[in-house]
């Protein structure tokens, strides 16, 4: 027996050469009906062609100046997640990534009498989000625990932008909202955490005040960067795994950037939340 959890849909992005993941979400979701869809392997992506394309912007931007294939292709997976929601005609998913664990138990387990139905809590939480007059995203977790912003209900604020460290790992979307997000996104000059963040003064975000789904990799804030890590070792295909293998520092990217610069943050862009600091502009390479 399984859940949809209140929302019409769930997608679970899974690139298929990582197995391990797809049979530890089948264990971290029991009682949780989802599905799986392909993820983009960046490392398959022809640059020049998306430029070409129309789906990728020749100037990139983060906050960190990171930019891989992979960072590319897990963009280009959420669009693909987004499409797919779009053509279902369903009213409201949850798209989560594969690398995510659950903070707190959201269905009922095997031995309640009600199994396969959510828990008080997160049932709490789903009459909340129902109450909400509008609204286009709401986030189940951040890249925190604790999650700062706006109390609009006992478990949902208005994120601060920024301040949580991003995390598009577990976010549910709308019928309506999914198609803001496709028009906004194309062609792609953020990551899509740092897009949906930048998106928070435009659209009618929310988040939980304390996450219900964190990322494996979002345990790298909580540890000792200088020791080795022996347990719960992070795994983010996206950055960390290139981190640890000393391939990428924090400004770093790979053969597909022809130059980069720090710059200010557009004086148009939310970006001038962040004060006085600078934001990396890379210039992508338009052969090859």
């Amino acid at each position: 027996m399984s859940t949809d959890i209140g929302f019409d849909k769930t997608y679970v992005i899974n690139l298929k050469s990582r197995q391990e993941r797809r049979d530890k979400m089948e264990k971290t979701l029991r009682g949780i009906d989802y599905e799986i869809v392909d993820a983009i392997d960046g490392q398959k992506l022809k640059v020049r062609k998306l430029i070409k394309d129309g789906l990728l912007n020749t100037e990139y931007y983060d906050p960190n100046g990171v930019l891989t294939r992979n960072i590319i292709g897990c963009s280009l997976s959420h669009i693909k997640v987004w499409k797919r929601f779009l053509k279902s005609g369903l009213d409201t998913c949850l798209i989560l990534e594969d690398d995510i664990f659950l903070t707190r138990e959201v269905v009922r387990n095997q031995m309640d009498l009600e199994f396969g139905k959510p828990r008080i809590e997160f049932q709490t939480l789903l009459d909340e989000i129902n109450s909400l007059n509008d609204w286009d995203v709401v986030f189940l977790g951040k890249k925190t625990q604790e999650v700062p912003g706006e109390k609009v209900t006992e478990n949902l604020v208005i994120p601060k932008f920024g301040v949580s460290r991003y995390g598009a790992h577990a976010y549910v979307i709308n019928k309506n909202s999914v198609k803001k997000l496709l028009d906004k996104y194309v062609p792609i000059s953020y990551a899509v955490d740092i897009f949906l963040e930048e998106e928070i003064s435009k659209l009618k975000v929310f988040s939980v005040s304390r996450s219900f789904i964190r990322q494996h990799g979002d345990l790298i804030d909580e540890l000792n960067l200088s020791s080795p890590i022996e347990k719960n070792n992070p795994d983010s295909d996206t950055f960390w795994n290139l981190y640890n293998e000393s391939k990428l520092t924090t400004c770093a990217v790979d053969d597909i950037v022809e130059s980069v610069e720090f710059t200010n943050y557009p004086k148009s862009s939310n970006f001038t939340k962040f004060g006085d600091e600078y934001i990396v502009m890379m210039k992508l390479r338009t052969y090859g």
